[in-house]
This record gives structure tokens, C-alpha cells and sequence, in this order.
């Protein structure tokens, strides 16, 4: 009985980590006026982030340094560039730039 319980409680645990992208890393920010949390993909492809409470899906774009990664959040382009811990927050179609500060 205890094997058959253990068996199904693992199961249980493998069904649910289907392979599917996974989320590591999770990173806070303060960039001028926006509160902005980040969290990557265990690839690193994509970055799931919220922007002052709006969730936006940023995915990794070509950058000569750095990881650059873009996306649109209520039809805004949303550029995040980052090097190390140091990011900067483009946003609009001027690219107005923002430095990011962690929290």
C-alpha cells in the first residue's frame, strides 16, 4: 500500500513537470516611474515581466552585448536591455530610455 502511494505521489510530480518551459531566476527593479519584476526561462529565450502590474512576455532578441529582449505591452513596444545586474527599459516608438535600478 505505502509503495502504490509513493508510487502515485511521484507520478503525480513528474505529470506536472511536463517538459514545458520552466521559470528560474526572478529579478525586481525600479526603472524611473514603472515597478519592474523579470523572470526567465530556463533557456533564457524569454522573459515573463511585469511592468507596474501588467504581466508582458518579452522574448530574447538579437544584441551585440548584453541580452536584449522585446516585446509590445498595450501596444507600446517595450525594449529591456541588460548586462550583468544593470538594466535600462526602452519604451514607445522613440525608445524613450530608462535606467533600471535593482531593488
Amino acid at each position: 500500500m505505502k509503495k502504490s502511494i509513493i508510487f502515485m505521489l511521484v507520478l503525480g510530480c513528474l505529470t506536472a513537470c511536463d517538459g514545458n518551459e520552466t521559470v528560474s531566476q526572478k529579478n525586481a527593479y525600479s526603472c524611473g516611474n514603472y515597478n519592474v519584476e523579470m523572470e526567465f526561462s530556463d533557456d533564457g529565450a524569454i522573459m515573463h515581466a511585469i511592468i507596474s502590474g501588467d504581466a508582458v512576455e518579452l522574448v530574447l532578441t538579437q544584441s551585440a552585448s548584453g541580452a536584449k529582449y522585446s516585446g509590445f505591452l498595450n501596444d507600446t513596444n517595450v525594449v529591456l536591455w541588460g548586462k550583468g545586474n544593470a538594466w535600462t527599459m526602452f519604451l514607445g516608438p522613440d525608445e524613450t530610455m530608462i535606467e533600471c535600478l535593482i531593488k
